[in-house]
């Protein structure tokens, strides 16, 4: 726990096991492991200047809103303390003693934690887009504008609450409050991953998951602990960011104190509510990874190799000392390497030069758009998992077909969510235009719907898609990111499912990704290695 001005990154995280890195490949690491990403996607460079410009404009904004958070959160708080200023003295007078000063107090202290983590989730820009001297022209802009006008916000009340929720999420993923939500869904999913794909030694981190809609990690985490190779894949800059400290800088498990719902006035059951702290991470994301790392023994062809080699180098182990450890690992950084396991292998050699291979899991996460970053590959997943994903699609047909074409034949799809639908927009036509064109393709349909379109007969119309329906349910009510103790939350009755691609084109064994042949605009291509 911290109250100091800024967190310090420390060592030890995920970081030590895959090491941030750029490529088409995924990157390569740069530590003393080797890690080979699963199917690598698509890298396309943004192409044009105007491209660049758009992008790297939205990720100033994106800092510069983490920047400014205790600043949009401080000016609330102002508010907050002139009203109850403005109250009549016989009212003020009926308040307990701990409210007003006291409480805005607290309020305050919770503000300034909240931006030291936000200050060093910020510093992390560098290893998750091109971004040199972003955080720096951030810097000089707020500066300049402390200056210049210091009432002034700079951030958009849209984009201060995706900070809020991203604060949410971390209490949702990575900490022990949120511990029921995540049983709520998380478990459900991997218990019926477990059930559908099942892990044994001889397929043990070989078989490939993506998880699409990643959000702060924890979920592609949670998979490779069960023993598969998995990729996350994420969108929003705000997450990514928060994602890459919370896996790749060293924390240990409750090591910092967030108050997540900070900026909540309304609807609190008792004074502090809102400041009320968790610890995150609950669980260190290193320590995950490395209590799912095993060994394999060298197979019997290994042995009469080696024994072969050994005879003819008459080398003897050093007398007196204990086994010697040899790490090689294979291929130079940016090198392609063989896709064929899904964990990273090292030979080690013992005292008696007889190799193991000593496993490392294959975890990586990519940045960009779902259908961007993905839509060229074919046949390269063994499952493919969407947890309040289906919904953010502007035309969920599109997710259907690129979710189908990942998979090999006889690959699981398994989902969990409610259908918001994100891009519906809040009122009639042409309203949120300006922001965004997903806004005016938005379709709506309902799960019979595309229950029908996934399986329904080809002749009936259905069935485009063509996936055995597995199991299917109906689970709530649930919640997303909620304050447990506030009195109002959203639930959801979400439909569950486990579908299996039917037979046909495409095979894990001669997997596809090609390079699309349009510019990218509005996103990142660049695989980010966890």
């Amino acid at each position: 726990m911290t109250g100091r001005d800024d967190y310090q990154s420390g060592s030890g995280g995920c970081g030590e096991i895959l090491r941030s890195g750029f490529g088409k490949n995924g990157g390569n690491c740069e530590q003393n492991v080797a890690h080979r990403p699963v199917p690598p996607p698509t890298s396309t460079s943004l192409a044009t200047p105007e491209e660049m410009h758009k992008e790297q404009q939205h990720l100033l904004e994106v800092v510069t809103a983490f920047l400014e958070y205790s600043k949009f959160a401080g000016m609330e708080l102002e508010r907050r303390w002139v009203h109850l200023g403005r109250l009549p003295e016989h009212y003020a007078k009926l308040l307990p003693p701990h409210s007003l000063a006291p409480a805005l107090r607290e309020h305050r202290k919770a503000i300034v934690d909240n931006q030291a983590f936000l200050n060093a989730v910020v510093r992390g820009v560098h290893e998750i887009a091109p971004a040199e001297g972003i955080l720096d022209q951030a810097q000089k802009q707020l500066a300049r504008q402390a200056t210049l006008a210091p009432r002034q916000i700079l951030t958009s009340p849209a984009n201060m609450t995706k900070i809020y929720a991203t604060l949410h999420s971390c209490m949702r993923e990575w900490s022990e409050e949120g511990a029921g939500e995540r049983a709520a869904c998380f478990d459900v999913i991997l218990d019926a991953l477990v059930e559908f794909l099942p892990v044994d030694d001889s397929n043990r981190g070989r078989q490939r998951v993506l998880v699409p809609g990643a959000g702060l990690g924890r979920l592609p985490l949670e998979v490779v602990g069960r023993g598969y190779a998995c990729q996350g894949n994420e969108f929003s800059y705000f997450m990514l960011l928060t994602s890459n400290f919370l896996l790749n800088h060293g924390e240990s498990a409750k090591s910092l104190r967030l108050f997540p719902f900070a900026e909540q006035s309304c609807n609190l059951v008792r004074l502090g509510d809102n400041v009320r702290p968790v610890l995150v991470p609950d669980v260190s994301p290193a320590e995950m990874l490395r209590e799912r790392e095993v060994e394999e023994g060298p197979t019997e062809e290994e042995r009469s190799a080696n024994a072969k080699a050994r005879d003819g180098r008459k080398r003897e182990a050093p007398r007196g000392r204990g086994p010697e450890m040899k790490l090689e690992v294979g291929g130079e950084k940016g090198e392609d390497r063989d896709e064929e396991d899904g964990y990273g292998e090292q030979e080690c050699h013992d005292a008696a030069h007889l190799p193991r291979k000593c496993l490392t899991p294959d975890f990586s996460m990519t940045a960009g758009e779902f259908l961007e970053v993905y839509g060229e590959q074919r046949g390269c997943w063994d499952a493919l998992v969407t947890c309040f994903f289906l919904d953010t699609a502007p035309v969920v047909f599109e997710y259907m077909e690129t979710i189908h074409r990942l998979l090999r034949p006889g690959g699981i799809w398994i989902n969990f969510g409610p259908l918001l639908y994100h891009w519906k927009g809040g009122g009639p036509m042409g309203v949120g235009e300006e922001e965004d064109e997903r806004f005016r393709r938005s379709v709506e349909l309902s799960w019979e719907e595309i229950r029908h379109v996934m399986t329904g007969q080809e002749g009936e119309g259905g069935g485009a898609f063509r996936f055995d329906m597995k199991r299917e349910d109906f689970c709530g009510p649930v919640t997303y990111a909620a304050d447990p103790t506030s009195m109002m939350r959203t639930v959801y009755d979400c439909v569950f499912f486990v579908a299996a691609k039917k037979g046909g084109e495409g095979d894990r064994g001669d997997a596809e990704w090609l390079a699309p042949q349009a510019p990218v605009q509005g996103n990142v291509k660049r695989a980010l290695n966890i």
